[in-house]
């Protein structure tokens, strides 16, 4: 280096340099986005609101299976008051009715146990809509800048990869 003229306390290196971790956030094709927090190029930090979703139409969709759960709830309330009539009604009616009373109750009962399923998937739905609703705010992972941001609200980035947004 010293016959050369070349300074050897400096290092030179070419390439690129690359981030160690990337979040790639994917937007849920059922619901809106209602505000986007951030931009391309932004830093931020991690548990930072990156964007929101519409809380509005979340609300609608939990107040409507609140709905649906207490309609079901009456329809089974219903049917164990005309079980619980139709076996009172067995007791005091003759042996030739008695058939007809079991298929009767054979049938509530049936009914019964199918809307007790339908309120056990009515209730996991809105258990997962009130899930959505309290995570309507979309956060950083982890601290970053943000690379990129689909300019397409509807349905992820237009490269195909389905991402809306990437941190790196």
């Amino acid at each position: 280096g010293d016959i050369l003229g070349y300074d050897t306390t400096a290092t030179q290196f070419s390439g690129a340099v690359e981030s160690s971790k990337s979040q790639k956030i994917e937007k849920d094709d059922d619901k809106t986005i209602d505000e986007i927090k951030v931009q391309q190029g932004d830093s931020v930090k991690k548990g930072q609101v990156l964007f929101t979703y519409n809380k509005d139409s979340l609300q609608i969709s939990v107040d409507s299976a609140k709905l649906e759960v207490e309609s079901i709830q009456n329809k089974i309330s219903s049917y164990q008051q005309q079980i619980a009539q139709l076996k009172k009604d067995k007791k005091a009616a003759g042996k030739s009715e008695q058939l007809s009373y079991n298929l009767q109750i054979q049938e509530a009962q049936l009914d019964l146990t199918s809307e007790q399923y339908n309120l056990k998937k009515k209730q996991k739905e809105l258990d997962d809509l009130q899930k959505d609703l309290q995570n309507a705010d979309v956060v950083a992972e982890a601290d970053g800048v943000v690379q990129s941001i689909s300019s397409d609200n509807s349905s992820g980035s237009s490269d195909g990869s389905g991402t809306f947004m990437t941190i790196l």
